[in-house]
């Protein structure tokens, strides 16, 4: 049996008859992976990572499937930056198969970092673009209020970001009213935002979170008679 050379994966069914038996079976054939494949890298969610960030998993998508014996695609850090590490130093591909993934771990940095990560499979080198910016470091509050007055808060970051910040804001209990988005300015590490109360009959205690992609802070402020 010739086989020929094939641009897709396509299954062949092939059968044989003996007097009133007949015999089949299929077989897939898969295009060559060479230097025509492409390989793309796409993050599993979208936008800047901020560190320590919990591990972020990227895919690896192939034009052409992987040969019968898998892929090996090996990862690395372009320049060994410090920035982000791998979980991995290659990802495995089975065979007939058009993706894989890996995940990457980011550091603390203290302004905004862009690293690389690079991927290798037979000859073929595809790269992505990793921005790392500061996490949120911390809400301050005063510790206590009287229930009906006002107070400021700051949101600080671990150092500036060369772009605006959108922080989420969310508070435990609705006697206290904060702006649900605060927006700290490229370049800045912090933002003032205003709280409002109610009054209350006891002791009150309501903790304020700040979110910033996976990374939190909080602090608990309590409202008095």
């Amino acid at each position: 049996m010739i086989v020929h050379p094939v641009t897709q994966a396509t299954t062949v069914h092939i059968s044989a008859s003996l007097g009133t038996r007949t015999v089949s079976g299929s077989q897939t054939l898969l295009p060559p992976f060479d230097d025509t494949t492409t390989m793309t890298i796409t993050p599993e969610f979208s936008g800047d990572v901020y560190g320590p960030d919990y591990s972020r998993d990227y895919s690896i998508q192939l034009s052409n499937p992987a040969p019968n014996a898998g892929l090996t695609v090996d990862l690395k850090v372009r320049d060994g930056n410090p920035a982000i590490t791998l979980d991995s130093a290659s990802a495995f591909i089975s065979g007939g198969f058009v993706q894989g993934s890996f995940r990457i771990q980011a550091a603390e940095v203290t302004q905004t970092t862009h690293a690389v990560v690079d991927a290798t499979a037979g000859g073929v080198t595809t790269s992505i673009a990793v921005t790392i910016q500061p996490r949120v470091t911390a809400v301050t509050i005063p510790a206590t209020v009287k229930g009906g007055d006002s107070f400021q808060g700051t949101v600080t970051l671990a150092g500036p970001s060369d772009s605006d910040t959108q922080v989420s804001l969310q508070q435990s209990w609705g006697i206290v009213d904060i702006p649900y988005l605060v927006v700290i300015p490229a370049g800045q590490t912090s933002v003032t935002f205003t709280g409002t109360t109610v009054p209350v009959d006891s002791d009150s205690t309501v903790t304020i979170t700040a979110y910033l992609g996976q990374i939190s802070a909080d602090a608990e402020i309590t409202l008095t008679p």
